[in-house]
């Protein structure tokens, strides 16, 4: 009988430990499929930042394109702007002796106005002379 009551205790034991196992195994499986879920949560999550960061390095690469379209604008606009201000740079120069042109025509049409006056007096005298001259030579 001790051999039987081993054989049951051994027995009991075991069927035991199966159903600590099953058990144990159940929460496993559990724990799987938790994992699994959380695993398919976070790949779907991936997918969705894998997705925003192609659109960000997409729009990185067109404001790389748009700066660079700036950037050859920007050294068109400052070579114009260089040119602008070199021929500015020549029209001041040149309105700077057109005025100095126009003054010293001024001084020059002053003068000249003296000369005139000048002639037109000795016209003058030489005709009063010329007048007096003929009249005195004139008979009586």
């Amino acid at each position: 009988m001790d051999e039987l009551a081993a054989t049951n205790n051994a027995k009991t034991g075991l069927e035991k430990k199966t159903k600590d196992l099953q058990e144990a195994l159940t929460g496993s499986k559990a724990q799987c499929d938790s994992l699994g879920s959380v695993n398919n949560e976070l790949t779907v999550q991936l997918s969705g930042v894998q997705g925003e960061k192609e659109r960000l390095v997409a729009e990185r690469t067109k404001l790389r394109d748009q700066l660079g379209q700036l950037s050859q604008r920007c050294d068109i606009v400052q070579k114009e702007h260089a040119a602008l201000s070199k021929e500015e740079q020549i029209l001041r120069g040149k309105l700077t002796r057109a005025e100095n042109d126009l003054s010293r025509l001024r001084e020059v049409k002053g003068e000249m106005a003296e000369r005139v006056g000048e002639l037109e007096r000795t016209k003058s005298d030489q005709s009063d002379l010329v007048s007096r001259s003929t009249t005195s030579l004139a008979p009586p």
